[in-house]
């Protein structure tokens, strides 16, 4: 069990991040004049603008199905992680992690 937990770790901290940017972006348009959440948001949004920019095409501009395309996503990763035999699976997954890592990197340098 304790080297599955090292194969997801890459793929849950980009789902992290992913969720930390929208739930930032959410608070500004609750708390505009906070300035910590403006901090958070200009920090992550330069990372995840092609990214986020697709969930917003896809789901309306929709917050909440947002949240709900990201808890499905985290929720598959966690149990695939609880199965024995998803080792394969979870190469897979970060394998998919670091493409689209690379591809949003890409994406955001204007390379």
């Amino acid at each position: 069990m304790r080297h599955r937990i090292f194969l997801i770790l890459f793929p849950a901290s980009l789902l992290l991040l992913l969720t930390l940017e929208r739930v930032a972006t959410y608070l500004l348009g609750v708390f505009p004049s906070s300035a910590n959440v403006w901090i958070v948001w200009l920090e992550l949004r330069p990372v995840w603008r092609p990214v986020s920019g697709q969930m917003d095409y896809l789901t309306g501009d929709s917050m909440a199905m947002q949240g709900v395309i990201l808890m499905v996503i985290a929720a598959s990763l966690f149990f695939v992680l609880t199965r024995k035999k998803a080792i394969a699976l979870l190469f897979l997954a970060n394998h998919f992690a670091l493409t689209g890592t690379a591809v949003a990197t890409v994406l955001t340098t204007n390379a």
